[in-house]
C-alpha cells in the first residue's frame, strides 16, 4: 500500500527555479565593518528570490509536509547557504568553513551565527561598546576620524543607532579648543540635513 502525503507546497520549488537563474555578478561581500548595510542587500537580495522566510526561521514546514516539500526545504537551505557564502570576503569565508565542519550546511543556520557574531542583542555588549566611543580622544584629524568612523562601525554592528545630531554634537564636543572656530562653524549651519559624514570630511580636509 502506498504512502500518501499532502499536496507539494508550489512555493519551495519556486524558489529552488529562481534561486538557479541568480548570476554570479553585482555582489555585495560582508566584510568585518560593513554588516548592518550587507544585511539589508542580503535581505533585499533573499526576498527576491522568496528566500528569506527560510533563512531568517520565520518559514516552518508543517508536520504534514510531503516528502517532496521536506526534500524541496532541504535543498533550499543547502542552496541559500552557498548563495550566502557567495556573498562573504576571505575572512568570513573561513568563519563559514569553520561553521560548516561543526554544523549542517543550511542558510538559516549560517545567517543567525553571522548575525550572532556582528550583532550580538546585548546591553552589556552595547554599553562596552558605546564606552569606547566615548572614551575616543583627539590626537590629530586623520586618527580622530579613523577612529570615530571605526567606532561608528561597531555601534552599527551591534545595534546601537543614535540620531546623527546627537553623535554629531558628541562629535564636537571631543575637539580641542585650536578647532574651535570649526565646531562654531559646524555648530551655526547645523539642521536636520546635517550628518556625521558631513562633520568627519570637513575635518578631514583641515
Amino acid at each position: 500500500m502506498s504512502t500518501r502525503y499532502p499536496p507539494v507546497n508550489p512555493g519551495l520549488a519556486t524558489a529552488l527555479t529562481a534561486l538557479s537563474a541568480v548570476p554570479a555578478t553585482s555582489r555585495m561581500l560582508l566584510t568585518e565593518s560593513n554588516y548592518a548595510v550587507w544585511t539589508i542587500y542580503m535581505e533585499c537580495e533573499l526576498d527576491n528570490l522568496s528566500l528569506l522566510a527560510v533563512v531568517d526561521g520565520t518559514f516552518i514546514l508543517r508536520e504534514d509536509s510531503s516528502a517532496e516539500d521536506l526534500v524541496n526545504f532541504a535543498k533550499l537551505e543547502k542552496k541559500s547557504f552557498n548563495f550566502i557564502v557567495r556573498h562573504l570576503d576571505e575572512v568570513n569565508l573561513a568563519i563559514a568553513t569553520q561553521f560548516a565542519t561543526r554544523f549542517e550546511k543550511t542558510g538559516s543556520g549560517l545567517w543567525h551565527h553571522l548575525k550572532a557574531k556582528y550583532m550580538p542583542n546585548n546591553v552589556f555588549h552595547q554599553t562596552f561598546i558605546f564606552s569606547k566611543f566615548l572614551n575616543i580622544k583627539y590626537t590629530t584629524c586623520a586618527e580622530f576620524c579613523k577612529e570615530i568612523r571605526s567606532s561608528l562601525c561597531e555601534l552599527d554592528r551591534v545595534g546601537l543607532f543614535l540620531p546623527d545630531q546627537t553623535m554629531v554634537i558628541m562629535i564636537l564636543t571631543k575637539l580641542p579648543k585650536e578647532l574651535e572656530s570649526i565646531v562654531r562653524f559646524i555648530s551655526h549651519t547645523m539642521d536636520d540635513s546635517t550628518d556625521i559624514d558631513f562633520v568627519l570630511n570637513r575635518l578631514e580636509h583641515l
